[in-house]
């Protein structure tokens, strides 16, 4: 039997493997291998000084770019041999659909959409409806971008599908198994947390994240909470330096309780998951639906989240997790909290549930068996 030539695209973000992070490499790292033993695979990434430009690994070709010429490289690879790929996956740029088509008007195109990259501002609607008539079809990272994306293209419709990340939850493993114990335990003693109740927070410093809403929730615990620590774990654009100094200054009352730990490399970020005794996100945005829930589920830290954009379609409240509705309130943050740190067994039960749910809905092996299914319906159709 032939397999399918199939392209990946990543975003410009960073390379692949995730070596840097980012939520699309982790993505397409997590289902390559998968995807590699149904189809012959190519991924186009940015380039990294410690990657090579082109090389070959398990069957998976990858080819990179420098980052400033990355879609000019990607097209005039396409263009060079136009009958190369059955079918070109693109990742969260919308933009470069119409200039692949073009260097390779044979294959077929599929776009996933990991944000609301077709929104006014970004893309006009003549320019949408160009990429819609382009593509087979739409794979929306949840339904709350599907339904923002079908509000404006209601022609788009029929070509959209919800696909959700995951995560490998072989290699995650949850933090009531002897291997996650044992991290938890290293990872506390290595930093000194030996003995306080862990709140984290992980991700971009951005204001959109709501950093600052957790750390005025922390000031109103700290006094009853003297064993009370909170990390946050993430690193900062130059844009936001002036945030960042904000949460300095908020945070100054009690400064030696609360640890700016900068950006933490994945494979170290679950030591971090599995050390904390909530996750907190407190995103005041409308969030696509970031990783960062499948990650803490998997490695059972209980979690907090805010009733924003695609959230609860993962997070189900007082199911696998606390929903706030009231996002912008730092008192019902709070509370929240203390209520769960008062009942570690109600935290853990929903914990538990949230590994189940990731175990039977959100593994990679589902992610990529999913979209070998779209891949083989698209190719199929006439």
């Amino acid at each position: 039997m032939i397999q399918p030539r199939i392209a990946l695209v990543s975003s410009d973000k960073g390379p692949v493997p995730a070596i840097r992070g980012g939520s699309i490499q982790i993505l397409i790292d997590g289902i390559k291998e998968i995807l590699a033993q149904q189809v012959k695979l190519t991924v186009y990434s940015i380039a990294d000084p410690s990657l090579p430009e082109r090389e070959t690994l398990n069957n998976i070709q990858y080819i990179r770019f420098k980052k400033d010429s990355y879609w000019a490289g990607v097209t005039a690879s396409l263009e060079q041999k136009p009958g190369e790929f059955d079918l070109i996956h693109v990742f969260n740029r919308p933009r470069y659909v119409l200039p692949f088509k073009e260097a390779s008007p044979g294959s077929r195109i599929i776009l996933s959409l990991h944000n609301k990259m077709m929104r006014r501002g970004l893309m006009t609607r003549d320019e949408g409806l160009a990429v819609v008539a382009a593509i087979e079809r739409i794979l929306a990272t949840s339904g709350y971008i599907a339904a923002t994306l079908t509000r404006r293209f209601k022609e788009a419709a029929p070509k959209v599908r919800v696909w959700y990340s995951g995560v490998d939850v072989n290699r995650w493993l949850p933090v009531w198994s002897p291997e996650g114990a044992e991290i938890r335990d290293q990872v506390r003693r290595r930093h000194g947390w030996e003995g306080k109740r862990v709140l984290l927070f992980a991700g971009r410093i951005l204001r959109k994240k709501g950093v600052h809403l957790l750390l005025e929730a922390f000031l109103l615990l700290a006094p009853e909470m003297t064993d009370l620590l909170l990390i946050i774990a993430g690193d900062y654009n130059r844009a936001e330096s002036g945030y960042l100094r904000y949460l300095y200054r908020l945070s100054r009352p009690v400064n030696d309780r609360i640890i700016f730990a900068g950006f933490v490399p994945l494979d170290q970020l679950y030591g971090y998951y599995l050390a904390a005794d909530l996750f907190i996100c407190p995103s005041q945005w409308q969030v696509p639906l970031g990783r960062v829930h499948y990650e803490v589920m998997a490695a059972g830290t209980p979690i907090i989240t805010m009733k924003r954009g695609g959230i609860p379609e993962v997070i189900q409240d007082q199911v696998n997790g606390i929903v706030i509705g009231d996002y912008r309130n730092p008192a019902a943050l709070a509370a929240v909290i203390r209520e769960l740190l008062a009942q570690p067994h109600r935290a853990k039960a929903m914990a538990k549930r949230g590994r189940e749910i990731v175990e039977e809905s959100f593994s990679f092996e589902r992610v990529a068996g999913e979209v070998l299914a779209h891949y083989r319906e698209v190719l199929s159709s006439p």
